[in-house]
């Protein structure tokens, strides 16, 4: 498991090493527990930042389930949501797609998973808001929601995942460069239906993703956003996948699903992809089992 160290905000006093060595400061305070995490929730800001999504049923589903909503970096917000016996194992960082909403990405995680995943969803653009954050925005505001979580929830051995579904998949590439050579917040990458040009990603050096780990899902029927004269599998087989092995990171397993059209939560389309159904604890298809597994085993 990938390590990372959280700056332990609040009171509490500090003892320094007596060690020779020394200089190594210690956070005396006890580390927060699920109450604490419990009561941080219930102080959700939800009243005062609008949601960003196309129905206010996921905002509603959202606090009744016991999830909340803060501010974080400029404009922007974040959802978290915490199942009430969460063993601290594994923390979902998700990232929405282009017309979706943090909000919708916490209730697909939580209803689908039956409640196994703590979920923080990032908000990064605002409704109607053409302009969406650059992976380096992402990335330091992602940086700042986990540590002010973390100074309530018991984040101490949790395993860390970011989840990109379109457009938030697409950014996902660049936050695995970004991640590796930063706070080392995510064990793996799972990116559903997200590509990029690679003409977008030429800065990056050949040991960009040392140690990064990805798993990938698209579905046969799906026309890549950026080339439609390919399907986004074609795009994550010949371009994204090679772009990851070639820049050190390691892919764990590129899942293409035939006859699935667009994000793998959601299956039963019709002829053209319109129309799908959600996915639901009860019907998850063939691939959310395979994801859940692959998170399961981080």
């Amino acid at each position: 498991m990938r390590m990372f160290l959280v700056l332990m905000m609040g009171c509490g006093g500090v003892e320094e090493d007596d060690d020779d060595g020394g200089g190594l400061l210690l956070d005396t305070r006890d580390a927060p527990t699920m109450a604490d995490c419990t009561e941080w929730l219930s102080e959700s800001q939800a009243d005062t930042i609008p949601h960003a999504c196309s129905t206010e049923e996921y905002r509603s589903t959202l606090l009744a389930t016991g999830g909340a909503v803060y501010p974080v970096g400029d404009g922007r917000y974040y959802t978290a949501w915490f199942p009430p016996d969460w063993d601290g194992q594994t923390v979902i960082y998700a990232v929405h797609g282009s017309s979706g909403c943090a909000d919708m990405m916490s209730d697909l995680f939580a209803q689908a998973s039956q409640g196994a995943y703590a979920v923080l969803s990032l908000q990064y653009r605002t409704a109607g808001d053409v302009d969406y954050d650059s992976a380096e925005i992402l990335y330091d505001n992602l940086t700042e929601l986990h540590n002010t979580v973390a100074t309530h929830c018991p984040f101490e051995s949790a395993t860390g995942v970011y989840y990109g579904f379109s457009r938030g998949g697409g950014r996902a590439y660049e936050i695995g460069g970004i991640d590796a050579a930063g706070a080392g917040l995510f064990e793996a990458i799972v990116i559903d239906s997200g590509t990029t040009p690679l003409s977008q990603l030429t800065s990056w050096g050949d040991a960009a993703l040392t140690d990064g780990r990805f798993w990938l899902w698209c579905g046969s029927r799906d026309i890549a956003p950026t080339d439609s004269s390919r399907t986004t599998c074609d795009v994550m087989r010949e371009d994204m996948s090679p772009w990851i092995t070639d820049h050190s990171g390691t892919l764990d397993a590129l899942v293409e699903e035939a006859g699935g059209c667009h994000g793998i939560f959601f299956g039963d389309c019709d002829a053209d992809c319109g129309n799908c159904r959600r996915r639901t604890a009860e019907n998850l298809g063939e691939s959310l089992p395979r994801m859940f597994d692959y998170i399961d085993g981080l």
